[in-house]
């Protein structure tokens, strides 16, 4: 990403991807997605804008828009 590599974990790969086929996939044979974990792939896929992906991540989530105040993205960490 930028030229930098950026760790991520599978459904935040599938989500930066846009590939709400492997994100079904992943949830449904056992991806845990906490809370807050929900709130960064929502905010992420704002940034990707895959109408795939924001219909399953927001059927996890409460109504309306995530606050994405403050939160760090999957791209945005360097290692």
């Amino acid at each position: 990403t930028n030229g930098y590599d950026v760790t991520v974990t599978p459904v935040e790969a599938a989500v930066g991807a846009q590939r709400a086929d492997s994100l079904r996939m992943l949830l449904a044979n056992g991806a845990v997605v906490d809370e807050g974990e929900l709130r960064v792939l929502r905010c992420y896929e704002r940034t990707r804008r895959d109408s795939g992906v924001r219909e399953i991540l927001d059927r996890r989530a409460p109504p309306g828009e995530p606050d994405c105040t403050g939160v760090r993205l999957p791209i945005d960490r360097v290692h």
